[in-house]
């Protein structure tokens, strides 16, 4: 598929933003991108299935553990939201949102992987944004992380510390039309990056070269 733009706001999914306001990523040029084109995907070395069999069964299990405790609980797809702002669409799928009431709401997201600050964003994202979307601004959203060792809480304060970055974050990359952000390429973030057509894609090439010295300390 070649790249075409989209039409439209720009539209950002949830995970598209999390590591930079996590402090766990650099380049804002991947989300400015993403946002405003359709474009082939650059293949990477995943897993995914064994990822997909893990993260159903971490998922399963969850459910049954919530709705032996009393919950109703709704999963991704029934959960899907996208928050239209005056400079781009925030768009996002929860794993799991449970209930008891209409004011005990639980948004859940189950990890397979080490435990990250971008998890507690991505969470925190979803307990900012799931009362505006359900036009319920006051509601007060439990989060929880769950890995296959343990649970870990995400409380609103946490959710209040990158409130005013997200918006921050979305104007900034929302009205940044003609002038895209630099592009800030690392080995790290680009072996993780899909976008095929970035001009300045990382590779071995740009490594330093690692030449032996003798020094004093």
């Amino acid at each position: 598929m070649p790249t075409t733009p989209r039409t439209g706001l720009p539209y950002f999914w949830v995970t598209w933003v999390t590591s930079l306001l996590a402090g766990e990523a650099c380049c804002e040029y991947a989300p400015w991108f993403r946002a405003r084109h359709k474009y082939d995907k650059r293949p990477r070395d995943l897993n995914l299935s064994a990822w997909q069999l893990a993260h159903t069964a971490l998922m399963e299990q969850t459910v049954g553990t919530l709705t032996a405790d009393g919950w109703s609980v709704t999963r991704e797809d029934q959960n899907a939201f996208r928050l239209t702002g005056t400079t781009a669409i925030l768009a996002g799928k929860p794993d799991l949102v449970a209930r008891k009431d209409r004011e005990h709401v639980r948004v859940i997201d189950c990890k397979t992987g080490q435990p990250s600050t971008r998890d507690v964003v991505q969470v925190g994202i979803y307990l900012i944004v799931l009362p505006l979307v359900w036009q319920r601004p006051h509601l007060a959203v439990e989060g929880t992380l769950v890995y296959p060792t343990h649970t870990q809480a995400v409380t609103a304060a946490e959710a209040a510390l990158i409130r005013d970055r997200l918006f921050a974050l979305l104007r900034k990359l929302g009205t940044q039309a003609s002038a895209p952000p630099p592009t800030v390429p690392s080995q790290r973030e680009c072996d993780w990056c899909d976008i095929a057509a970035c001009p300045d894609r990382w590779t071995a090439a740009d490594a330093p070269a690692m030449d032996v010295a003798t020094v004093s300390f």
